[in-house]
């Protein structure tokens, strides 16, 4: 996924209102950290992983010549992004911060439970301990 696909220049996610936009940039944010983390600290087992998950990368606006993967929190700063001044301080911010905080328990107990029945060769509270420290403290 091109980091230009969610800013205010581009009309892709123009089908979600406001609160749906903080959902789905809350749930792609979970999506990219839990890639990222198991791909830097279980990189044995990502290959499977990645054929069991097919995760999107978060890259760059140019997919043939920047293929490095932004970091998750870019999704936030990606949404209220925008190159026109008038969009960029002229239209809704999606608020993120209450949506995120929410998820948090939930992705949690997702993530472990995903790992106990998938891919149990990766301790789940592990692999979570690992990504609450990449967690962005306000997005």
């Amino acid at each position: 996924m091109q980091y230009q696909t969610l800013t205010k220049d581009f009309d892709y996610l123009d089908f979600l209102d406001i609160n749906q936009k903080a959902l789905f940039g809350t749930a792609l944010y979970f999506t990219i950290l839990v890639d990222q983390v198991c791909f830097t600290h279980f990189h044995q087992y990502y290959d499977k992983f990645y054929q069991l998950t097919l995760y999107p990368k978060f890259v760059g606006n140019s997919p043939s010549t920047d293929q490095s993967n932004f970091p998750p929190r870019e999704v936030f700063n990606a949404f209220t992004y925008s190159r026109s001044q008038e969009k960029m301080f002229n239209t809704p911010n999606v608020e993120f911060w209450q949506t995120f905080n929410q998820a948090i328990p939930i992705m949690k107990n997702e993530t472990i439970d995903f790992f106990r029945k998938h891919l149990s060769e990766i301790d789940g509270q592990d692999f979570w301990d690992k990504c609450v420290k990449e967690l962005t403290h306000h997005p």
